[in-house]
């Protein structure tokens, strides 16, 4: 990995925060980020879902869960978007859409740079 690429992986991720829990090694690294991002799709999964249901509940106790992970993880700016759509949980359908394509776009990245880690 070259040094632009340390940098702009700093955006998405924060190996560092990442490595706390693991000690640096490798092999409980590759099992975390497997652990989060099956996680992290069920929850994409489900946030998609109550959009259309408007079950704000669920969406708020989904976003926050997804917040909760993506900070641990060390993804800040999905924590972050998380955090704007838990507190947007009595919005209408149109403004979660555009919440949820926040999520998906930084949670993509997320994922792309994790699976390039552990490849």
């Amino acid at each position: 990995m070259n040094k632009e690429d340390n940098i702009t992986d700093k955006n998405i991720i924060d190996w560092e925060r990442l490595q706390l829990f693991t000690d640096g090694n490798p092999d409980e690294e590759k099992a975390l980020i497997e652990v989060f991002i099956a996680s992290a799709d069920e929850a994409i999964a489900t946030i998609k879902q109550h959009i259309e249901t408007q079950d704000n509940e669920e969406w708020e106790i989904t976003t926050h869960r997804l917040k909760g992970s993506a900070a641990n993880m060390g993804a800040k700016n999905l924590s972050d978007i998380c955090d704007e759509a838990e507190k947007a949980y009595m919005e209408n359908a149109q403004t979660k859409r555009i919440l949820f394509n926040s999520i998906l776009t930084s949670y993509n990245k997320v994922r792309d740079a994790m699976l390039k880690k552990i490849s």
